[in-house]
């Protein structure tokens, strides 16, 4: 489904073809600067954010691999994977309502700490919006992680709020010391070990 406006579209296309031109025809530099102003366009017209741009992004890798310029054109395989994963991210929003009927289960359960580490996560994906969240991908994202295979356990622990860290601390530490009243010191000792981890 092709979201641009017919006549971008058109145009577009209309560039997209001469850019291949240019580049069947090694003449790089001009095809370079076709390919950048299709980035353009796309970006005014859906935004910096949109899926429609990785074509491009792989465009302009081709084109440096060509040239034979492997350090350029794996900066423009990082902005298709960086712009892929933060719409990933993103996604998570349609998952909210079986997290809240999660937490739902965990605090009819009294199960605090669970209840907290799922409210941490609802508290992230409602907060999260494109902007701040890629500035977290710049500095965070280890590429690995989104290329294996195995389902992993969701990690919010580099977006989890200081509020919501310092709320599950403090259900550790209760938690701990019901243990110790109880006279199970193994288990106060693993909870405050716990609650001490997360720097709250």
């Amino acid at each position: 489904m092709n979201l641009i406006f017919p006549e971008e579209s058109e145009s577009i296309q209309e560039k997209q073809n001469l850019a291949n031109s240019y580049t069947e025809a090694g003449l790089y530099d001009d095809a370079q600067n076709i390919y950048e102003d299709i980035i353009d366009i796309k970006k005014t017209i859906l935004g910096q954010y949109n899926l429609e741009l990785v074509s491009s992004y792989y465009d302009l890798h081709n084109l440096y691999m060509l040239r034979d310029n492997p350090k350029k054109a794996e900066e423009y395989l990082k902005m298709a994977l960086d712009l892929q994963y933060i719409n990933f991210l993103f996604a998570q929003k349609k998952y909210i309502p079986t997290l809240v009927k999660y937490q739902e289960l965990y605090s009819y359960q009294k199960d605090s700490i669970k209840s907290a580490e799922i409210d941490s996560l609802i508290f992230t994906i409602l907060n999260m919006n494109k902007d701040t969240t890629m500035s977290l991908i710049d500095t965070t994202m280890v590429y690995p992680e989104i290329l294996t295979l195995k389902k992993n356990k969701i990690d919010s622990s580099n977006f989890v709020s200081e509020f919501s860290l310092n709320d599950k601390a403090i259900e550790l530490i209760e938690s701990g010391i019901t243990y110790m009243g109880m006279g199970v010191y193994s288990e106060t000792i693993r909870l405050f070990d716990e609650a001490i981890k997360l720097n709250a």
